[in-house]
């Protein structure tokens, strides 16, 4: 869905999450523009402050299973050593919410 080859970084995001949990996601930089309204991909669109100089305010944060965390890092820096920029603890409730009043001005009212 999001070929390697279009992105110029990826890294995991941890926060804190209820009773001592943790939530966890893989953070996809493109390096070119997106679309924001692609109707399969639009709820994983974020758009922050780029995560360090040359990087996009959008991107892709795609929330993990905290069993699978440790298997998704180790794919990520298999199979696309390049993009990987590591890991790093945020602020409770970084996973946020995607944009869907700003998704449906743009796409003419209609969630796709």
């Amino acid at each position: 869905m999001i070929p390697w080859r279009t992105l110029a970084g990826a890294g995991l995001w941890t926060s804190p999450m209820g009773r001592g949990g943790m939530i966890h996601s893989l953070e996809l930089c493109p390096e070119g523009a997106i679309d924001r309204d692609d109707p399969l991909l639009w709820r994983l669109v974020r758009d922050e402050e780029p995560l360090r100089p040359g990087l996009p305010r959008l991107r892709y944060r795609v929330p993990l299973t905290s069993g699978s965390r440790h298997e998704v890092v180790a794919a990520v820096r298999r199979f696309a050593p390049r993009l990987w920029f590591g890991e790093s603890e945020r602020a409770p409730g970084h996973i946020g919410r995607p944009d869907t009043e700003g998704h449906r001005r743009r796409t003419g009212g209609r969630i796709r």
